[in-house]
């Protein structure tokens, strides 16, 4: 009997050490995933609420540059519409403020959440369109003629026609990614952790 005691304690703390680690490596497994779920839905929500944002911002700008654009044309074929044009360039210019105000969050919050591709497209195809676009409207404003500000405000018409498409497939491509969960770290072309650290 006293032979079976040391196998027994032996035994015992075997059991007991072994177990105690397993149940350990069991809780921090469990813990990490429960907590890369939570990290993965807080993610998601952003990554959502950036898209909202930034598709809902983008879309005002150009709907107002659109309403202003039609009182200039109105304007410049020489109808009276001054009644129209004081209040569409004053909502423009509201929304131009609030544009640029928060235009690199914007840049970073896409390229963030939806990759370099992403934040490319939006600052050198939305954005650089809306400045041509801008351009076009501050010369049509100069001009001296009818005629050169009709040229102006057609060419302004036609960066609107462009824009409208890059907007479209910018907020359809952030949509896309959205659903099939490929955002933030999960994004295709992430950008590095070491862009993130302070230099």
């Amino acid at each position: 009997m006293t032979k079976d005691i040391p196998v027994l304690v032996i035994s015992f703390l075997l059991t007991t050490v072994a177990g105690g680690f397993l149940g350990t490596y069991l809780q921090q497994r469990s813990w990490k995933r429960q907590n890369e779920a939570r990290l993965r839905e807080e993610e998601l929500r952003r990554a959502d609420m950036a898209c909202q944002t930034v598709s809902a911002l983008i879309d005002k700008r150009r709907y107002r540059m659109v309403r202003l654009l039609n009182a200039m044309q109105e304007y410049s074929a020489g109808r009276d519409v001054a009644n129209q044009l004081d209040p569409c360039r004053e909502a423009y210019d509201a929304v131009l403020f609030e544009y640029n105000d928060r235009l690199n969050v914007h840049f970073s919050l896409v390229g963030t959440y939806f990759g370099e591709r992403a934040r490319a497209w939006l600052q050198d195809e939305v954005h650089a369109t809306f400045v041509r676009a801008g351009e076009h409207f501050v010369r049509a404003g100069r001009a001296a003629g009818a005629e050169a500000a009709g040229a102006e405000l057609a060419s302004a018409a036609s960066e609107l026609d462009a824009l409208n498409e890059h907007i479209y497939r910018l907020s359809v491509f952030m949509m896309a990614m959205l659903r099939e969960g490929r955002v933030g770290r999960q994004a295709d072309d992430a950008l590095p952790p070491g862009l993130l650290k302070p230099r």
